[in-house]
């Protein structure tokens, strides 16, 4: 907002970077950013921006990511290697949170005494929006033990995500229903074995809870023949 960057140009920034980052907490005064920004390279349309270019340097790390219109006129970000972006799944299923509870042994707040924590628990306001990590399949919405109303989501043969102490789901949830990466499903709250509003977030790999800072999510289209060519000259 200092250099008078767009709103919607740092959103679109902070979208293509939250497979990698975790905004909240990955990022210090210290690190820097370049964006390269402007009118779309096909088409007429002159009214609003596009982000072209996008490079974050964290702990002297550099990540970059170039927009791309492939054949069929579908608009990713990919690096300079023509990998995309997008990932099987999101870093922070919820804004601006901060994790009130990590993964593993603790001495459980209600119940007194030492037990495994199967997740990580996000402290964020009553209400607060919940979105699905990545897309698939609900296979639990609604209540569910001491969890309280939670919603459990099958993203592919190999990971699983769960949202528990929800307040309430979000419209159309239920189980079978398919769920889009970054779709609301549902909102925060204290349902359930909870001392206030937190979101806890399970990730699991083949039925087995995992530490979710520690999950490398696969995906990530690779540009290949005529459209990676294409893109080394565009770049």
């Amino acid at each position: 907002q200092d250099n008078k960057v767009p709103d919607y140009i740092v959103s679109e920034l902070t979208r293509v970077f939250s497979y990698d980052v975790d905004f909240q907490r990955q990022v210090k005064p210290s690190d820097t950013f370049e964006v390269f920004y402007g009118n779309p390279l096909t088409g007429s349309s002159t009214k609003r921006k596009v982000l072209h270019y996008a490079q974050l340097t964290l702990n002297g790390v550099k990540k970059t990511y170039y927009r791309y219109v492939n054949a069929d006129g579908q608009v990713d970000y990919v690096d300079e290697n023509g990998k995309s972006a997008s990932k099987a799944l999101l870093k922070t299923p919820v804004s601006g949170a901060r994790i009130t509870s990590g993964f593993g042994m603790r001495i459980h707040p209600l119940l007194g005494y030492t037990k495994m924590h199967t997740g990580i628990d996000f402290g964020v306001p009553y209400g607060s929006p919940i979105r699905s990590a990545g897309a698939g399949v609900v296979e639990v919405a609604g209540r569910h033990g001491a969890y309280g109303v939670t919603v459990e989501i099958r993203h592919n043969s190999r990971f699983e995500t769960l949202y528990a102490h929800m307040s309430k789901l979000a419209d159309g949830m239920h189980e079978g229903s398919k769920v889009n990466q970054g779709q609301i499903i549902g909102y925060v709250g204290a349902t359930g074995r909870a001392t206030g509003p937190h979101l806890h977030y399970e990730v699991r790999i083949a039925g087995q809870p995992v530490n979710p800072n520690n999950v490398k999510a696969t995906g990530g289209k690779q540009l290949a023949g005529k459209d990676l060519q294409k893109f080394r000259v565009y770049k």
